[in-house]
Protein backbone atom coordinates (compact mmCIF):
# COMPACT_ATOMS: atom_id res chain seq x y z
CA UNK A 1 0.00 0.00 0.00
CA UNK A 2 0.94 3.44 -1.01
CA UNK A 3 0.45 6.87 0.35
CA UNK A 4 -2.78 8.04 -0.27
CA UNK A 5 -3.87 4.08 0.75
CA UNK A 6 -4.21 2.48 -2.59
CA UNK A 7 -3.65 -0.71 -2.78
CA UNK A 8 -0.27 -2.05 -4.94
CA UNK A 9 0.76 -5.30 -6.14
CA UNK A 10 -0.05 -7.76 -8.86
CA UNK A 11 -3.30 -8.81 -7.12
CA UNK A 12 -4.31 -6.05 -5.64
CA UNK A 13 -7.66 -6.83 -8.31
CA UNK A 14 -8.85 -9.65 -6.36
CA UNK A 15 -9.04 -7.68 -2.56
CA UNK A 16 -12.46 -7.57 -2.97
CA UNK A 17 -13.51 -9.63 -5.82
CA UNK A 18 -11.94 -12.93 -3.84
CA UNK A 19 -10.54 -11.74 -0.36
CA UNK A 20 -9.79 -15.25 0.54
CA UNK A 21 -7.46 -15.74 -2.33
CA UNK A 22 -5.86 -12.83 -2.24
CA UNK A 23 -4.11 -12.73 1.27
CA UNK A 24 -1.81 -16.21 0.43
CA UNK A 25 -1.85 -14.30 -2.87
CA UNK A 26 0.08 -11.01 -1.99
CA UNK A 27 2.32 -12.96 0.75
CA UNK A 28 3.37 -14.82 -2.23
CA UNK A 29 3.86 -12.08 -4.04
CA UNK A 30 5.82 -10.45 -1.36
CA UNK A 31 7.95 -13.10 -0.67
CA UNK A 32 9.10 -13.60 -4.80
CA UNK A 33 12.44 -12.35 -4.81
CA UNK A 34 13.48 -12.14 -0.59
CA UNK A 35 12.13 -16.06 -0.43
CA UNK A 36 11.18 -17.94 -3.25
CA UNK A 37 10.58 -21.09 -1.13
CA UNK A 38 7.69 -19.20 0.83
CA UNK A 39 6.54 -18.06 -2.52
CA UNK A 40 5.90 -21.27 -3.43
CA UNK A 41 4.48 -22.22 -0.15
CA UNK A 42 1.78 -19.37 -0.18
CA UNK A 43 1.17 -19.26 -3.96
CA UNK A 44 0.20 -23.43 -3.22
CA UNK A 45 -2.06 -21.62 -0.24
CA UNK A 46 -3.97 -19.64 -2.51
CA UNK A 47 -4.44 -22.21 -5.04
CA UNK A 48 -6.31 -24.22 -2.54
CA UNK A 49 -8.33 -21.70 -1.35
CA UNK A 50 -9.44 -20.31 -5.29
CA UNK A 51 -10.31 -24.13 -5.89
CA UNK A 52 -12.34 -24.15 -3.12
CA UNK A 53 -14.24 -20.96 -4.00
CA UNK A 54 -14.78 -22.68 -7.48
CA UNK A 55 -16.14 -25.79 -6.02
CA UNK A 56 -18.08 -23.72 -4.31
CA UNK A 57 -19.39 -20.99 -7.12
CA UNK A 58 -19.97 -23.97 -9.97
CA UNK A 59 -21.96 -26.18 -7.13
CA UNK A 60 -19.46 -29.09 -8.12
CA UNK A 61 -19.44 -32.36 -5.84
CA UNK A 62 -16.57 -32.62 -4.08
CA UNK A 63 -14.30 -35.82 -4.86
CA UNK A 64 -14.47 -38.98 -1.67
CA UNK A 65 -10.48 -37.61 -1.19
CA UNK A 66 -11.09 -33.80 -1.08
CA UNK A 67 -7.30 -32.93 -1.47
CA UNK A 68 -6.08 -30.38 -3.56
CA UNK A 69 -4.94 -32.92 -6.20
CA UNK A 70 -8.35 -34.76 -6.29
CA UNK A 71 -10.85 -31.61 -6.68
CA UNK A 72 -8.05 -30.10 -9.82
CA UNK A 73 -7.93 -34.07 -11.42
CA UNK A 74 -11.71 -34.49 -11.18
CA UNK A 75 -13.45 -34.49 -14.93
CA UNK A 76 -16.23 -32.29 -13.67
CA UNK A 77 -13.57 -29.71 -12.58
CA UNK A 78 -11.22 -30.31 -15.52
CA UNK A 79 -13.94 -29.66 -17.88
CA UNK A 80 -14.58 -26.19 -16.38
CA UNK A 81 -10.90 -25.25 -15.86
CA UNK A 82 -10.02 -26.48 -19.01
CA UNK A 83 -6.41 -27.48 -19.97
CA UNK A 84 -4.58 -24.35 -19.51
CA UNK A 85 -5.94 -23.55 -16.20
CA UNK A 86 -5.68 -26.90 -15.37
CA UNK A 87 -1.78 -27.48 -16.29
CA UNK A 88 -0.97 -24.46 -14.13
CA UNK A 89 -2.71 -25.27 -10.92
CA UNK A 90 -0.87 -28.75 -10.83
CA UNK A 91 2.50 -27.16 -11.57
CA UNK A 92 1.67 -24.66 -8.55
CA UNK A 93 0.48 -27.37 -6.40
CA UNK A 94 3.76 -29.71 -7.48
CA UNK A 95 6.77 -26.65 -6.89
CA UNK A 96 4.60 -26.09 -3.72
CA UNK A 97 5.21 -30.03 -2.98
CA UNK A 98 8.66 -29.20 -4.01
CA UNK A 99 9.15 -26.35 -1.87
CA UNK A 100 7.58 -28.20 1.39
CA UNK A 101 9.28 -31.53 1.10
CA UNK A 102 12.83 -30.99 -0.42
CA UNK A 103 15.98 -29.25 0.78
CA UNK A 104 17.16 -28.16 -2.10
CA UNK A 105 16.79 -24.28 -3.14
CA UNK A 106 14.14 -23.09 -4.75
CA UNK A 107 15.51 -20.60 -7.49
CA UNK A 108 14.36 -17.23 -8.03
CA UNK A 109 13.01 -17.90 -11.21
CA UNK A 110 10.84 -21.00 -9.98
CA UNK A 111 8.85 -18.46 -7.31
CA UNK A 112 8.41 -16.14 -10.95
CA UNK A 113 7.00 -18.70 -12.90
CA UNK A 114 5.15 -19.39 -10.04
CA UNK A 115 3.80 -16.13 -9.42
CA UNK A 116 3.08 -15.57 -13.15
CA UNK A 117 1.03 -18.55 -13.30
CA UNK A 118 -1.11 -17.80 -10.23
CA UNK A 119 -1.80 -14.05 -11.28
CA UNK A 120 -2.76 -16.12 -14.56
CA UNK A 121 -5.44 -17.90 -12.84
CA UNK A 122 -6.67 -15.29 -10.61
CA UNK A 123 -7.39 -13.10 -13.43
CA UNK A 124 -9.35 -15.94 -14.96
CA UNK A 125 -11.09 -16.44 -11.73
CA UNK A 126 -12.18 -13.40 -11.03
CA UNK A 127 -12.99 -12.72 -15.04
CA UNK A 128 -15.35 -15.44 -15.10
CA UNK A 129 -16.03 -16.60 -11.38
CA UNK A 130 -16.31 -13.68 -9.15
CA UNK A 131 -18.93 -10.82 -8.48
CA UNK A 132 -16.74 -8.28 -9.76
CA UNK A 133 -15.78 -9.35 -13.31
CA UNK A 134 -14.93 -5.85 -14.12
CA UNK A 135 -11.97 -5.87 -11.63
CA UNK A 136 -10.22 -8.95 -13.83
CA UNK A 137 -7.08 -7.41 -15.57
CA UNK A 138 -7.18 -9.44 -18.44
CA UNK A 139 -4.73 -7.32 -21.03
CA UNK A 140 -1.80 -6.94 -18.08
CA UNK A 141 0.71 -9.26 -17.53
CA UNK A 142 2.49 -10.17 -14.10
CA UNK A 143 4.61 -7.08 -13.15
CA UNK A 144 8.05 -8.70 -11.28
CA UNK A 145 8.47 -4.76 -10.15
CA UNK A 146 5.77 -4.70 -7.91
CA UNK A 147 6.67 -7.64 -6.31
CA UNK A 148 6.96 -6.51 -2.37
CA UNK A 149 9.34 -7.48 0.51
CA UNK A 150 8.76 -9.12 3.61
CA UNK A 151 9.62 -11.53 6.36
CA UNK A 152 9.90 -14.92 5.89
CA UNK A 153 7.89 -17.66 6.98
CA UNK A 154 8.41 -18.90 10.75
CA UNK A 155 9.66 -22.45 11.49
CA UNK A 156 6.24 -23.38 13.02
CA UNK A 157 4.51 -22.30 9.63
CA UNK A 158 6.94 -24.49 7.66
CA UNK A 159 6.48 -27.30 10.11
CA UNK A 160 2.48 -27.04 9.44
CA UNK A 161 2.50 -26.59 6.10
CA UNK A 162 5.14 -29.42 5.19
CA UNK A 163 2.96 -31.89 7.35
CA UNK A 164 -0.15 -30.53 5.53
CA UNK A 165 0.67 -31.43 2.49
CA UNK A 166 2.68 -34.61 3.12
CA UNK A 167 -0.71 -35.82 4.45
CA UNK A 168 -3.09 -34.72 1.70
CA UNK A 169 -0.25 -36.21 -1.07
CA UNK A 170 -0.31 -39.19 0.86
CA UNK A 171 -4.17 -39.49 0.92
CA UNK A 172 -4.17 -39.48 -2.91
CA UNK A 173 -1.65 -41.78 -3.47
CA UNK A 174 -3.44 -44.44 -1.00
CA UNK A 175 -6.74 -43.61 -2.99
CA UNK A 176 -5.57 -44.11 -6.24
CA UNK A 177 -3.53 -47.55 -5.23
CA UNK A 178 -6.63 -49.05 -3.27
CA UNK A 179 -9.31 -48.19 -7.10
CA UNK A 180 -6.08 -49.84 -8.74
CA UNK A 181 -6.29 -52.99 -6.50
CA UNK A 182 -10.09 -52.99 -6.90
CA UNK A 183 -9.79 -52.97 -10.64
CA UNK A 184 -6.96 -55.73 -10.74
CA UNK A 185 -9.19 -57.83 -8.53
CA UNK A 186 -12.53 -57.32 -10.71
CA UNK A 187 -10.14 -58.07 -14.24
CA UNK A 188 -9.37 -61.11 -11.76
CA UNK A 189 -13.20 -62.46 -11.26
CA UNK A 190 -13.76 -61.44 -15.29
CA UNK A 191 -10.79 -63.88 -15.97
CA UNK A 192 -12.21 -66.55 -13.74
CA UNK A 193 -15.45 -66.53 -15.32
CA UNK A 194 -14.46 -66.50 -18.35
CA UNK A 195 -11.98 -69.69 -17.83
CA UNK A 196 -14.98 -71.57 -16.24
CA UNK A 197 -17.16 -70.85 -19.01
CA UNK A 198 -14.33 -72.57 -21.31
CA UNK A 199 -14.74 -75.36 -19.11
CA UNK A 200 -11.80 -78.67 -18.85
CA UNK A 201 -9.11 -77.79 -21.86
CA UNK A 202 -10.00 -74.55 -22.20
CA UNK A 203 -12.55 -75.12 -24.84
CA UNK A 204 -15.84 -73.91 -24.62
CA UNK A 205 -18.74 -76.60 -23.65
CA UNK A 206 -20.81 -77.57 -26.34
CA UNK A 207 -24.64 -78.08 -25.97
CA UNK A 208 -25.62 -81.53 -26.09
CA UNK A 209 -28.76 -82.27 -28.44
Amino acid sequence: MHAGGTLRGNFAFAKSALPNVYADCARAESYMASDPRSACFYSRRAVEHLVAHLYDVLGLEVPYKSDLAAKTNDPAFKAVAGNTIGAKLTLLRKLGNVAVHEEKPILPHASLQALKDLHHVVVWAVFHYSPEPEAAPTEVAFDPKLAAQSAPLTRGEVTQLAQKFGAQDAAHAADLEAKDQLLAAHEGQIAAAQADRRGPGGEHPTRRP
